[in-house]
């Protein structure tokens, strides 16, 4: 039961890190698209993605150890879809590449609200059952009388249990804590898209 809550905690801690570097992915590629634009609009957009990877980094995140999206990220992020949405376009090339935008877009939205969900999931239940039955299994040990390797063994099995159970509770939540997922690569691609010549 242990090792079922423990591979659950895990794949959802592993699908809010493929949910936050397929964001970043996505924030980049219209970044690198946008470059290609060359206009006034495509520069004001890109000022607002900037703007939105702030806002992860700043509302967005410690939001997220609450169990909800940030309003600053979630205006940003309006920003970013109504600009994308009236990013005029010249010729075909610029159309394809609006196109692209609009798909990125849209996969950031989906990858956010992945981030949500998997910070609303709860420890398994079952974790809590394996707990109570390993404080059944233990008070039948009081039924010996203590000695040396008995006590020994009890004491490095509760340990154990014990290092494992917090785990599992503490990955349940991970946006907050002392084990967390940190918004290390947002806080990367804003310094690369403060460094980017549009």
């Amino acid at each position: 039961m242990l090792s079922l809550a423990f591979g659950q905690v895990v794949v959802e801690w592993r699908d809010i890190q493929v949910a936050t570097n397929g964001e970043v992915v996505a924030l980049n590629d219209i970044s690198i698209e946008l470059k290609q634009f060359k206009t006034k609009d495509a520069q004001e957009l890109h000022d607002v993605l900037i703007g939105y990877t702030q806002a992860v980094i700043e509302d967005d995140w410690p939001a997220l150890a609450h169990d909800k999206l940030g309003e600053r990220a979630s205006k940003n992020l309006f920003q970013l879809i109504e600009g994308s949405t009236q990013l005029g376009t010249n010729n075909s090339t610029q159309k394809a590449l609006k196109a692209n935008i609009l798909t990125e877009v849209d996969r950031i939205t989906d990858f956010r609200m992945a981030r949500l969900n998997n910070s609303l999931a709860q420890p398994p239940v079952y974790a809590f059952v394996t707990i109570l039955g390993f404080l059944i299994a233990m008070a039948c040990f009081g039924v010996y009388r203590p000695q040396g390797p008995l006590v020994y063994l009890v004491i490095l099995y509760t340990s154990f249990v014990g290092i494992v159970i917090y785990l599992i509770l503490t990955l349940s939540d991970p946006f907050q804590g002392y084990i967390s997922i940190k918004p290390d690569l947002y806080e990367r691609l804003a310094e690369y898209l403060r460094a980017v010549k549009m």
